[in-house]
């Protein structure tokens, strides 16, 4: 899965620091998750942007687990990444389809005063004709 969404091979991964997956905007969130991590807290259901091996940006959802040996010492860590790209996506389609239909409903609220108002000043008309 990381390797679908990432783009890296396992040897070009396994057992080298994570820093180059993190834009640079997100290198210090990097640093805070390894620190949870080392006092044994887990990262539960972040979302973030990591960077693919050509160096586009995904949006993510991250959850990491600290490995704890015999000794209750934290030695590694177990991490679960997810795409949220077609999720966002839907949210933005969402999103505009729901400004759409205000803006629809805002015109018609409109047609239906400027009816009104119309139909009252012909109202008038035939009064000030009569």
């Amino acid at each position: 899965m990381a390797e679908r969404i990432y783009g890296y091979k396992e040897p070009e991964v396994v057992g080298k620091y994570i820093a180059p997956l993190a834009p640079h905007d997100h290198e210090d969130e990097i640093q805070g998750f390894l620190e949870e991590i080392k006092i044994g807290e887990s990262i539960k259901n972040v979302e973030t942007i990591r960077k693919n091996k050509i160096g586009d940006n995904i949006p993510v959802s991250i959850m990491i687990s600290p490995i704890i040996d015999n000794e209750n010492s934290t030695v590694g860590a177990s991490t679960r990444c997810r795409d949220v790209s077609e999720r966002l996506k839907a949210n933005q389609q969402k999103e505009a389809l729901q400004a759409q239909l205000f803006q629809a409903q805002k015109m018609e609220a409109v047609g239906t005063l400027a009816s009104g108002v119309a139909h009252d000043f012909s109202g008038l008309l035939q009064v000030v004709l009569g």
